[in-house]
């Protein structure tokens, strides 16, 4: 993270991370390389179906900014996430993913959700933007054992 004097007002942090996918290939059958297919801003029953990330968008990033303000301990963050859109991967111009119409030869993505063969309701995920405010601070406390009783003591050690 990047920290910016404020003065008296304590210091602000930013950090940003991003991720582009360029591709992610799979090849079904090492041997014959037709079968090989790209998964990059899609999702479906091929790509990734058992994914615990969610769909594989081309771009993802977080932007968290940080203010530790000037007393001892305290810090508020709000973080920017933010998913870039997806199609269904039925939609895939690749032969090996995408849906066959057989009412229309070589049908554009909106001729198949139109005829049916791709559901309308998830055809594409658009863009997702999520905000994650949090804060922190430390609390002192010593913990110990006096004649076999648990006792607390909220302040510092001298």
């Amino acid at each position: 993270m990047l920290p910016q004097g404020m003065g008296s007002a304590g210091k602000m942090h930013f950090g940003f991370v991003g991720t582009y996918l360029i591709a992610d290939l799979t090849t079904p059958v090492s041997a014959i390389p037709s079968t090989s297919y790209d998964c990059a801003g899609y999702y479906g029953a091929v790509c990734n179906p058992t994914s615990t990330n969610g769909p594989v968008a081309r771009w993802r990033h977080e932007l968290r900014t940080t203010w530790s303000t000037p007393w001892k301990g305290a810090d508020v963050s709000l973080a920017w996430r933010y998913i870039a859109p997806v199609k269904l991967d039925q939609l895939n111009p690749n032969p090996n993913l995408r849906a066959v119409d057989s009412a229309t030869a070589g049908a554009s993505n909106a001729q198949l959700i139109a005829d049916g063969v791709v559901p309308n309701t998830n055809a594409y995920f658009s863009s997702r933007s999520y905000l994650d405010l949090s804060g922190s601070f430390n609390l002192d406390v010593c913990f110990g054992f006096v004649h076999g009783r648990l006792a607390s003591r909220v302040g510092r050690e001298n």
